[in-house]
């Protein structure tokens, strides 16, 4: 990826690619990623490609504390 240019020499806009895909399952980042590669080459993907998505789980929901019984707060 850090090689791969467009016909106008460009790199490959990485960063931009994945913020919009921030939505998407996980499963399908990587299939994404791969055909987005090969349609922005200027000769399609010429060389190896690898890539490792890690996934940072969302954050719990944290619930209010319990208020004991005659305790303000």
């Amino acid at each position: 990826m850090s090689e791969t240019r467009d016909r106008a020499g460009d790199f490959y806009p990485l960063r931009e690619r994945l913020n919009g895909w921030t939505r998407e399952p996980a499963d399908r980042v990587l299939p994404l990623l791969h055909r987005d590669l090969t349609g922005y080459g200027a000769a399609g993907l010429d060389d190896d490609v690898a890539a490792l998505l890690v996934v940072r789980p969302p954050e719990p929901a944290v619930a209010p504390a319990p208020h004991a019984p005659g305790v303000e707060g």
